[in-house]
């Protein structure tokens, strides 16, 4: 994958313990911020709903679970992942995450 197509920055976020008395919302650290590319792929329909789905790239690392999520930095946008992370190559240079956005 290109360097210059890595040009949306998000927030890498995992679910942290529900705090006592939040009343059952979940807390979403941010983990690390990484520059990503992010293509469209699809779409689901939930309801009356189109979601879409994108695929999003970025520099390989082992620590992304599919219990996290991302978010597009600068917006209130957030991507649930859908599947386990993929390296595509299994060289270790990228990773690919599909994800749907959360409404």
């Amino acid at each position: 994958m290109e360097a210059g197509r890595r040009n949306r920055l998000f927030s890498l976020e995992a679910p942290a313990q529900v705090v006592a008395g939040a009343h059952g919302t979940p807390d979403w650290p941010v983990q690390d911020i990484v520059w990503a590319s992010m293509d469209a792929v699809g779409g689901s329909a939930e309801g009356l709903i189109d979601q879409a789905i994108y695929r999003i790239g970025m520099n390989f690392r082992t620590d992304v679970k599919s219990t996290w999520r991302l978010g597009l930095m600068g917006t209130k946008r957030k991507f649930r992942i859908l599947n386990p992370p993929q390296d595509p190559d299994g060289h270790r240079r990228d990773l690919m995450i599909t994800v749907q956005e959360t409404l």
